[in-house]
């Protein structure tokens, strides 16, 4: 789903309800794990980002998908996140269900580590 959102909040607020949780907890993770990253909106989805790294999210039409920039690190937790399907550096989530938020958490902990 392409967005024409200016703002994080105005993106959320066109998604489906089970849609829009699921990207509120991945703002909330982001802005935990990374307080000092820039939120904004890039390539029509949320996107945090500090020098070099970046992480951002988005609701696609069949998926939830999240990108960071770090290919290794998703291959590391595919084991622990279940039922997903992955890019060179995307993790894409078909449901709210399949979405282990601890496990994404602490994946995005050790981002930069």
């Amino acid at each position: 789903m392409q967005s024409e959102a200016e703002t994080v909040d105005e993106y959320i607020e066109t998604l489906e309800e089970e849609r829009k949780e699921a990207i509120i907890k991945l703002r909330e993770i982001v802005k935990t794990t990374h307080p000092n990253m820039e939120e904004s909106m890039k390539y029509r989805m949320p996107t945090y980002s500090q020098k070099e790294q970046y992480i951002a999210f988005a609701s696609q039409k069949h998926y939830i998908s999240l990108y960071i920039r770090s290919a290794e690190l998703i291959l590391k937790y595919k084991p622990l996140l279940g039922k997903v399907s992955l890019g060179k550096n995307c993790i894409r989530f078909r449901k709210l269900a399949d979405m282990k938020f601890d496990v994404i958490k602490a994946l995005l902990e050790e981002l930069d580590k």
